[in-house]
């Protein structure tokens, strides 16, 4: 198995075997693409073959029947897709889980950064919180279309969960509206 060319492979053999034997002829009987993951279960089979050259233990010892059977087995073997994920791996990309994750740890070191920074203005007595005189009228809460979707799912009789599952908000967010809502039908003018 090899990352690199099959010609720059050959001359690294052939350095390998020239010490070890006087001639060498290396002749290429096949190759296979994107077989990398059957090295083991080779290896694994044709253990009782392997031919140890001093440290190179990458050799193998078959005779003429065997070398046939081998080379036909090899042959069957289906060519190997190379699905997005393991491309993926060979580039050295990340997964998509691991940018999740990293989206995540993100997420928390940048909450927790502003949570120091609040701690800091506090501690410095300054203001902590939305600025003073932003305070959004019932009304423009209310005509928000998140609001809008709320009520129209309290309207179809839903409850606080469900119209929270239903608009994608949490149910916080519906006692809100609920609450401006009521607010605002109970008021009178005087």
């Amino acid at each position: 198995m090899t990352g690199r060319t099959i010609p720059e492979r050959v001359i690294e053999i052939n350095l390998d075997l020239k010490g070890h034997f006087e001639t060498v002829a290396i002749e290429i009987l096949g190759t296979w693409l994107h077989r990398g993951s059957l090295e083991r279960y080779f290896i694994y089979k044709y253990e009782r073959y392997l031919y140890q050259i001093v440290t190179h233990s990458e050799y193998f010892k078959f005779d003429e029947k065997l070398r046939k059977s081998v080379l036909r087995e090899l042959r069957r073997i289906e060519v190997k897709e190379i699905f997005n994920i393991e491309r993926d791996l060979l580039n050295r990309l990340p997964s998509q889980i691991e940018c999740e994750i990293e989206a995540v740890e993100r997420s928390q070191q940048r909450r927790q950064a502003i949570k120091i920074g609040m701690e800091r203005a506090k501690q410095w007595g300054g203001h902590v919180g939305r600025p003073s005189g932003s305070t959004i009228t019932d009304d423009d809460f209310l005509a928000k279309p998140s609001s809008v979707a709320i009520l129209d799912a309290f309207a179809r009789g839903l409850s606080i969960r469900a119209t929270a599952l239903a608009v994608g908000v949490s149910p916080a967010t519906v006692q809100k509206v609920k609450a401006a809502s009521s607010e605002k039908h109970t008021q009178h003018p005087f």
